[in-house]
């Protein structure tokens, strides 16, 4: 009798600390599968590209094959944009990426301010080669500014650069990051998908209005596919550590035992 209380009570604790359907909401899907699309930006459809084509999906019906000096790009709608750089507030992403190769020119999702190719504030790049050893990046530019014209992503003097999960040629790799908007100042963050931080980096201001999907000339097809933006790591596709509820477990656990005894 005396531990069907204290149940009903972690119950409740429990249901608290797991966020609800209605919390989770994913912002943006770039899914691919009727040609080069996407919910949630532009007016319509993303800019195309001869070079930049739909292929069979990683997930799903198609994806984004792009190489050799090829590019789409789009604006996020104001309801996106709405939600970025809110103080006190997290944004969660995940994409798809398959290298052919771990050879070849740079390809890379690029997120910026306002107009395309000039403030870039975020570049999640693949397979440089002109960067050996380091084949997966992504470069955080420090002061918000945007990074500019006449960056070379894999130059770590142009921002933060940090380690994307390793290539593996022709393998699918799913990779997650988290941003975090403070008044101090902003954080990009690398996480598994269990959420835990793999990597950050610091920078002044991380908003973003705009994203394109770019390759360098001469760069090997790499294949991209459901590029998600969302409030949580739920919303995604990420799972949480349940550390929260573990905690809670063991809580319940030392309180039967001390009745117990």
């Amino acid at each position: 009798m005396k531990s069907f209380p204290i149940f009903l009570s972690l119950t409740a604790v429990a249901a608290i600390s797991v966020p609800t359907t209605s919390e989770a909401t994913l912002l943006v899907d770039v899914n691919f599968d009727s040609g080069v699309n996407g919910s949630n930006v532009g007016v319509g459809s993303f800019t195309s590209d001869p070079e930049a084509v739909s292929t069979a999906g990683l997930e799903g019906a198609g994806a984004l094959s792009i190489e050799n000096a090829a590019r789409i790009t789009a604006s996020f709608d104001g309801g996106v944009v709405s939600q970025l750089g809110v103080d006190g507030t997290s944004i969660y992403g995940r994409y798809l990426v398959n290298n052919p190769t771990t050879a070849g020119g740079f390809t890379g999702i690029e997120l910026d301010q306002g107009s395309f190719d000039t403030n870039r504030v975020m570049v999640l790049g693949e397979a440089p080669s002109n960067t050996p050893g380091t084949q997966d990046f992504a470069v955080i530019d420090p002061d918000g500014g945007g990074v500019g014209t006449d960056t070379n992503a894999g130059d770590p003097g142009d921002g933060v650069d940090l380690a994307l999960p390793t290539v593996v040629a022709q393998a699918t790799r799913e990779i997650f990051f988290r941003i975090d908007y403070a008044n101090a100042g902003d954080r990009f963050n690398l996480i598994n998908a269990d959420g835990s931080v793999i990597s950050f980096a610091d920078s002044t201001d991380l908003t973003f209005s705009r994203i394109g999907f770019a390759a360098f000339g001469g760069a090997e097809a790499i294949i991209y596919d459901e590029f998600e933006l969302g409030t949580t790591l739920q919303s995604v596709g990420g799972v949480p550590e349940p550390s929260s509820l573990a905690l809670i477990g063991l809580g319940g656990l030392l309180i039967a035992r001390r009745r117990r005894g």
